[in-house]
Order: structure tokens, then sequence, then C-alpha cells
């Protein structure tokens, strides 16, 4: 629904960007003979399958793969890298709507990177991010972007129970939030 929305520009401007291949790989999948879903598919942890599937342990030790001790900007960025690809992840070249589904505080720091690159030129679009639950952004500039510059525009969720209780929070921009029972 959301990619077709953005058919007009035309499938090469729009990229669906998952968290890992595994979820990339199902859309690419499920979308393969849908035309309404045109759309680069691509994945921002492009290691592979790892994150769902990966490797089978074996009781045999000599044939399990051992892992390298590493700091902490280590790990991020091997984790935000790909061997076969140099670089963090960047959008594909030509990409005016990017669609980030279901980013994690992980994926934040890659998308805030990608909106200071693209700037303007190019809608960003956080699917279900629930920034709601995010508890602590990687930097003051990052918690002002998604807390501020972002605008929801869509939302659909329970209100603070302490605050609202048994009630609802709805928002469809551009209306204002409506608090409603259930």
């Amino acid at each position: 629904l959301f990619v077709e929305m953005f058919q007009p520009l035309g499938g090469e401007a729009i990229a669906a960007v998952f968290n890992d291949e595994y979820l990339a790989d199902q859309a690419r999948q499920l979308w393969s003979n849908d035309l309404s879903a045109e759309c680069k598919i691509v994945a921002i942890d492009r290691k592979g399958k790892k994150s769902r599937g990966g490797l089978l342990k074996t009781g045999n030790k000599s044939m399990q793969k051992k892992k390298k001790a590493m700091g902490f900007a280590s790990k991020i960025a091997a984790e935000m890298e790909d061997e076969s690809t140099s670089g963090p992840f960047s959008l594909p070249k030509g990409t005016e709507v990017a669609v980030f589904v279901a980013p994690g505080p992980k994926e934040l720091i890659a998308i805030e990177r990608i909106c200071n690159q693209v700037g303007m030129g190019t809608c960003i679009i956080l699917l279900n991010a629930r920034l709601s639950l995010v508890e602590k952004y990687s930097s003051e500039e990052a918690e002002k972007l998604f807390t501020q510059d972002f605008e929801t525009i869509w939302s659909l969720g329970a209100a603070p129970q302490e605050d609202a209780p048994g009630c609802l929070m709805h928002r469809a921009y551009p209306g204002d939030w409506v608090l409603a029972r259930k």
C-alpha cells in the first residue's frame, strides 16, 4: 500500500528498506508479480539471513564459527557494513522516496546518516518505527530529528493509561490528535 501510493514516480525512484536480508527476501518473493509494489527492495544489514536463520550449531566444535572479540564501535561498523559492498548502507542512486520498514534503534543510526546525506531531496518514511518506545537516541541531534523534525502522518495507539485510562490516541495528517474511549 505504501509503495503503491508513490508508483507515479516509477519503481526505480522508490526504495523499500528492510532491517535485514531475510525480510527483504520475503518482500521480494511476496511482491515479485505485483506491479503495484514495483520498487527497489534493499536491506540495511546486508550480511545475509543470519538475523533470522543463523548458522546451525553442531556438536563438533571445530565446525562452529568462532566469534572475534570486538569493541562497541567495531561491532556497530561490522553490523552496518557488508564485505561485498564498501562502506555503510546507502540508498540506491535515484531514490526519491525511501520507506524504512519497522526500523529499530540500530537502524535509526543509519537513517539519521541517510537523512543528513540526502536532505530534503528524498522523502523518508518510517513505517511502524515505534519512536515512542525508543528510550535513548545516539545523540541530541538524532533525538531532535526523530521527535521534532519527522511528522507523524498516521497513528493509532493506546494513550498513556496513567493519564487517560481506557483511551486511544489517533491522528491522520493533517488533522489534530484525537483522544477516544474504547
